[in-house]
C-alpha cells in the first residue's frame, strides 16, 4: 500500500502547492519497488525507475501529454509490454490536481498521472465512470488510459441489472471498478463482476492485438 499525505480540501492555498506536491512525491518514492516478469516481456530497467520517469517517459519530447498521437508514446504508456509487471500511479481526485501540477506543466518531473480531461496538457489518464461504451472506446483508441465503473450506490447490486456491467466490459476501458468483485457478490441478488471464465484480466476487446492471448495473462 502506498501511503500518501492526507488529502487537502478542494481549495489548496497557492503557497502550499509545492509542499503538497513534494509530500505526494515522497509518499510514492519511499515505497519498496517490486519486480516481476510476465511471459513474453523482458523487464525494462527496474520498476521504480519507471515510477520516477512515467509522465516524462510517456511525453518523449512532445509539448504535453495531450500532443501525443494515437500511435505514439501515450499508447505505449497504456498498452506496451514495457509497462507489464510494473505499477502506474494515478491521482484520482481532481480537486487536488491543480496543486500537484503547480510549476510542473504537463506533469514534467512528476510521478503520478492526474485525472485529466482529453486534450489537456496533462491528459493521459481520464475517468469516465458512467460513459457509454462507444465514448470510452473512442478515448481508448486515441491512446488514453480510461477508468470506468460497472456499478454505484448499490443500484445494480440490488436490482441485479448487469447491463452497465456488460457495457463497461465491452468499452475497452483498461480499469473497470466495481464494489462487487468475484469473491464479494451482492447479498441482495448475487450480482458480481468478473470476466468470462472467472478471469480478472483479459486482452482488450477494442485494441485487438493478435499477439495477446487471454489464457496467458495473469493478474
Amino acid at each position: 500500500m502506498v501511503r500518501l499525505p492526507p488529502w487537502p480540501s478542494a481549495s489548496v492555498p497557492a503557497d502550499r502547492d509545492q509542499a503538497f506536491g513534494r509530500d505526494m512525491e515522497m509518499g510514492v518514492r519511499q515505497q519498496r519497488p517490486f519486480h516481476r516478469r510476465n511471459a513474453g516481456c523482458a523487464r525494462s530497467g527496474n520498476s521504480f525507475g519507471l515510477f520516477r520517469r512515467s509522465s516524462d517517459h510517456a511525453r518523449s519530447g512532445a509539448r504535453g501529454l495531450s500532443h501525443l498521437g494515437t500511435g505514439g508514446p501515450r499508447k505505449r504508456l497504456a498498452y506496451h509490454c514495457e509497462a507489464r509487471g510494473k505499477a502506474l500511479f494515478l491521482l484520482d481526485q481532481k480537486n487536488v490536481s491543480a496543486a500537484y501540477l503547480s510549476k510542473h506543466s504537463a506533469l514534467r518531473g512528476r510521478i503520478l498521472f492526474t485525472n485529466a480531461d482529453p486534450g489537456d496538457a496533462d491528459a493521459a489518464f481520464v475517468e469516465r465512470n458512467e460513459a457509454s461504451a462507444s465514448e470510452i472506446a473512442d478515448l481508448v483508441r486515441q491512446g488514453y488510459l480510461v477508468r470506468t465503473r460497472t456499478d454505484w450506490n448499490t443500484v445494480q447490486a440490488r436490482s441485479g441489472d448487469t447491463s452497465r456491467r456488460d457495457e463497461a466490459m465491452a468499452s475497452g476501458a483498461q480499469i473497470i471498478s466495481t464494489d462487487y468483485p468475484p469473491n464479494e457478490p451482492a447479498r441482495w441478488t448475487g450480482y458480481r463482476v468478473v470476466f468470462p471464465g472467472e478471469k480478472t484480466v483479459r486482452c482488450n476487446p477494442v485494441l485487438i492485438n493478435t499477439a495477446c492471448e487471454s489464457s496467458g495473462l495473469r493478474p
